[in-house]
């Protein structure tokens, strides 16, 4: 047998030297050679929308995946070009790569590709490197779209994973282009939560555009009667009751996905808490902690008391230099650490005198003494507090001598916002600027 002349580096064919390119490299290169180069290629794949053609080695991919086993060995082996249809040939390339090296390169753009081949195929370890990959980028802006991912792959265990992240994280990630994707199921999940921590405002603007998409998927116009026939009782979770109501009779009502007879059971809601709103859910969800704070107006309390015996209204008006939800206010307990039965009656109206719909509360309250002598009270739904409106918060207690601020101020800075503190006019009241009661007043951000 004549020697065979080896070279390091490449050589035309016509040099009577053979190129050694194996030498030096461990069998995971040589093996991405013979792929790269189409060394020696036996079989031949037509890839992808472009059909691409791409070549490989039936012996890598045999002893690789059971699946191209069976495809590639015995009597019944493809003999012609096969054809894959339904992937990208960048991503089935990826594939093979993997195959070849056990080495896989996945990224944001290809991983959904790679562990649907990865199925498709039977290659365990690329689908664990896939699974592990989307678990470890779980985050509140993506998991609705892994969540959808990891259920058409019938991942139970990653999509509790990706459901858990979208419940804890709801007003961010319900706002998310990937939430308005999610299948029907899915959704529904969402939907349900009792943990789901997202404002019912949030909520219901999510379940709309939701609701449009998902009309869209079934090719039927984005109408109100079929946003509602596409949500079916998933509609019933989404809390109306729990509203601000200004926000249900603006944004909510002139949908026309509730009728009529509904809005109206709503709506009474508000004004009477015992009122039946089923089929829907009247209880706040679990998850949902409104990020209420408190913006308190005295700096100390005054060594003597404030009688309250319902006859002598406390009121305040006060305005915010950017848009909030009153949730409610701070009242001074009762004085000398005695019990005392409170009834209150409050209201909350744009200056001079018009009343915010569904402000007012009436309630009887037991008022312990407590060891910062003010307690919460509120109100029976947000109320929007509009900038550089000003409101005037007005309250009749009736329940014996309390507590009183003293050394008030007519303006507070919190983060952000600026509040500003006057005296209401248009009637008789008796808190002022610089004492009285209402230490505190309790806002969310919108």
């Amino acid at each position: 047998m004549s020697e065979v002349q080896l070279s390091s580096s490449p050589q035309s064919p016509d040099s009577g030297y053979v190129d050694d390119w194996q030498s030096g490299k461990t069998l995971t290169e040589t093996n991405l050679h013979m792929l790269t180069t189409q060394n020696s290629c036996d079989v031949s794949f037509r890839v992808g929308p472009n059909e691409k053609v791409i070549q490989g080695h039936r012996y890598v991919l045999i002893s690789r995946s059971a699946v191209f086993h069976a495809m590639l060995s015995g009597p019944l082996a493809e003999k012609d070009i096969i054809t894959v249809p339904d992937i990208e040939d960048e991503i089935f390339y990826e594939m093979l790569k993997y195959l070849y090296t056990n080495e896989g390169n996945v990224t944001p753009e290809n991983v959904t590709g790679l562990l649907y081949l990865a199925k498709k195929y039977s290659i365990g370890g690329l689908e664990r490197q896939c699974l592990d990959y989307l678990e470890k980028s779980l985050s509140a802006d993506n998991a609705c779209v892994i969540m959808e991912q990891a259920h058409s792959f019938d991942e139970t265990e990653l999509q509790a994973k990706a459901l858990e992240i979208v419940i804890s994280e709801g007003d961010v990630s319900l706002r998310t282009s990937g939430f308005s994707q999610l299948c029907h199921s899915c959704f529904h999940k969402v939907v349900t939560s009792e943990d789901l921590a997202v404002k019912p405002e949030h909520m219901f603007s999510a379940a709309m555009s939701w609701s449009a998409a998902e009309c869209e998927r079934k090719e039927l116009e984005v109408v109100a009667v079929n946003q509602r026939t596409v949500l079916g009782e998933s509609l019933y979770n989404i809390r109306f009751s729990t509203m601000c109501r200004e926000y249900f009779v603006k944004q909510v009502v002139s949908t026309g996905v509730l009728v009529a007879e509904e809005s109206n059971k709503i709506l009474c809601k508000f004004v009477c808490s015992d009122v039946d709103v089923s089929p829907f859910t009247a209880d706040p969800r679990l998850g949902v902690t409104n990020k209420t704070f408190t913006v308190s107006r005295f700096r100390s309390i005054s060594t003597t008391s404030l009688l309250c015996q319902g006859d002598v209204v406390d009121s305040v008006t006060l305005t915010s230099s950017h848009d909030l939800y009153l949730h409610g206010i701070q009242l001074y307990c009762p004085f000398n650490e005695v019990v005392a039965m409170y009834s209150v009656f409050i209201s909350v109206r744009i200056s001079p005198g018009t009343l915010i719909p569904g402000s007012c509360l009436s309630t009887t309250i037991q008022a312990k003494p407590f060891e910062k002598a003010v307690f919460d009270v509120y109100l029976n739904a947000p109320v929007i507090i509009r900038k550089n409106i000003q409101h005037k918060v007005a309250v009749l207690i009736n329940g014996g001598y309390t507590y009183q601020g003293t050394t008030g101020l007519s303006r507070v800075i919190y983060g952000s916002n600026c509040f500003q503190f006057a005296v209401s006019t248009g009637g008789r009241f008796r808190s002022s600027i610089s004492e009285g009661q209402i230490p505190g007043f309790i806002f969310s951000e919108p």
